[in-house]
């Protein structure tokens, strides 16, 4: 086909240079239409790219092949028309304008395919060729479709995949949370020395197996794009303070100096005081663990920006005195399931997550973190976040039961869950607080107990349970029924309900909220945290005192 081009290497004497051949034949592949050349045979001599791209002829194919080949059967007496008029042309020089026409093709498949055409005479080595150019509008729309296509697969798959990640999260969680919670009421019994030594090896590891599986379903949000961070009024203090007292401990036996070191003027701000915590935990656990002797520093510092701004630049970093990173390995450090080498996993374990997970978290929050390490001196690891003064009160930074338990004693609490493990640990953390508690397994069965008129305080309703889950029996509590006295529609629309959920996506809570729940914990559930909601709803008397007066 490149014998087309050998016009524009030979010019008059007088005329300016003509572009090369490879020029003339990159400028025409790269128009945004497809061109068809075909001589007064009717085969064609040259085809671009955009053809065999629209109809899925390779271009050996296309090349010496009858053009009619290309036109489904009905536009044939159209094209041998059109070619004729070509040939019919007077005046080479000045031809007619292109008429345009909508054709139909065939692609390879003998499949249809739509375009706009126009034709115009291409004289050439002393014969007059036909130049068929397909309108862009055409190619423009296949692309588009199957772009198209292409997004509908990839928001489909990753609607799957946050699905995946939300089944899995509630069916991983719930067996944990109630690992973890015998552990607790294992811990308040009467063990003798040996068993003291058990029970600090299972606390251990369920520790690190919480990490991990906390790890891997963050991993796993990050990979699917639905990791969120929150913006709420916190205390940088408290969050730092509780950090440090956290590890203080492993610090203590390991016979390091563990440091806080702050320089804040401001200490209140809007941001995600959890996930803050859990980068400086990340941080914080990987310096003691890569680090034998010395001493490990928590530092924070604050500035403020432009006045205009009302922002402060928050930096926080973590050194140690540890082993160090050689500059080769830095460089992988924040990949996912990298650690610095082969021998450092072999020796220290983990997961080579933390790192990754903290890098996103920090990039959420609108920062970057970085490295400076040297090899046998230590490593620093430092972050700055652009943050808004809060003037709001913060929530108190703090892991101590509530002091004041007095409406729970007495108190009536129906918990729902079709798990007989999470049902007996609710039960004894309850009755620890000297309430009344009702089990039952599931939405169906906690509906039917209220509807016998028992009166309950307060309902802890698991979200995912066969029969009826738990978003279902709480729209139907909050629904009133006909038959039902005015003072039970009270009662129940005032009735405190908690949803417990094993997944950790802010949708899921909105679900809850949306539902008609007053609040909502997530799996594994943290005693002091159950104890706390349920006091902040029992704090003040309830609505309607008796569901069958009336």
């Amino acid at each position: 086909m490149k014998r087309l081009f050998k016009p524009f290497l030979s010019s008059p004497p007088d005329a300016p240079a003509a572009p090369p051949a490879s020029l003339a034949a990159q400028a025409l592949e790269r128009l945004p239409q497809a061109t068809l050349v075909a001589d007064d045979g009717g085969r064609i001599v040259y085809a671009s790219q955009a053809v065999s791209r629209l109809l899925g002829w390779s271009a050996a194919e296309l090349d010496g092949a009858p053009i009619g080949q290309l036109f489904a059967p009905a536009q044939q007496a159209s094209l041998a028309a059109w070619l004729a008029g070509v040939q019919a042309c007077g005046d080479l020089d000045n031809p007619p304008a292109a008429p345009e026409a909508d054709v139909t093709l065939l692609r390879k498949n003998q499949q249809p395919r739509n375009a706009r055409m126009s034709v115009l005479p291409l004289p050439w080595q002393g014969r007059v060729h036909a130049c068929l150019s397909l309108r862009v509008a055409a190619l423009e729309n296949v692309e588009l479709r199957l772009a198209r296509e292409e997004m509908l697969r990839f928001q489909q798959a990753s609607e799957n995949k946050s699905l995946f990640l939300a089944n899995m999260s509630h069916e991983i969680r719930t067996p944990l949370n109630g690992m973890l919670g015998m552990i607790d009421l294992l811990a308040s019994s009467t063990l003798d020395a040996q068993q003291q030594v058990y029970l600090s090896s299972l606390k251990k590891s369920s520790r690190n197996l919480r990490a991990l599986i906390d790890d891997v379903l963050d991993f796993s949000k990050i990979e699917a794009g639905v990791l969120q961070t929150e913006r709420v009024p916190f205390d940088m203090h408290d969050v730092m303070g509780a950090v440090v007292d956290a590890f203080a401990p492993l610090a203590a036996s390991k016979g390091l100096a563990l440091q806080l070191r702050q320089s804040l003027e401001q200490r209140r701000y809007l941001g995600d005081p959890h996930r803050l915590s859990q980068v400086l935990s990340n941080l914080v656990s990987n310096a003691l663990k890569f680090t034998h002797q010395g001493s490990v520093q928590l530092a924070v510092s604050a500035r403020t920006l432009l006045p205009a701004q009302d922002a402060w630049r928050v930096t926080i970093s973590v050194s140690d005195t540890g082993i160090g990173i050689a500059p080769a390995q830095q460089a992988q450090l924040f990949e996912a399931f990298q650690q610095a080498s082969a021998s450092v996993s072999r020796h220290y374990g983990g997961s080579g997550l933390g790192l990754f997970i903290s890098r996103q978290l920090v990039t959420l929050m609108g920062g970057q973190l970085s490295v400076a390490s040297e090899p046998g001196k230590g490593s620093t690891f430092e972050f700055r976040l652009d943050l808004q003064p809060s003037y709001a009160p913060a929530q108190p930074v703090d892991t101590a039961p509530p002091s004041r338990l007095e409406p729970l004693a007495g108190a009536r609490i129906l918990v729902v869950d079709d798990d007989l493990t999470n049902q007996a640990l609710l039960q004894a953390w309850l009755g620890q607080a000297e309430a009344v508690v009702v089990c039952r397994t599931n939405g169906q069965e906690a509906l039917d107990e209220l509807r016998k008129g028992e009166y309950f305080d307060a309902v802890l309703m698991d979200v995912s349970m066969p029969v009826m889950d738990g978003l279902t029996a709480t729209r139907h509590i909050r629904q009133p029924r006909p038959e039902d006295s005015g003072a039970c529609q009270r009662y129940l629309a005032a009735l405190p309900v908690i949803g417990i959920s094993g997944h950790a996506f802010s949708e899921d809570v909105a679900r809850c909220l949306e539902a008609g729940m007053t609040g909502s914990l997530t799996k594994p559930l943290s005693r002091v945290a159950m104890l706390k909601k349920l006091t902040s709803v029992l704090g003040g008397p309830q609505e309607g005192d008796d569901p069958a007066a009336g």
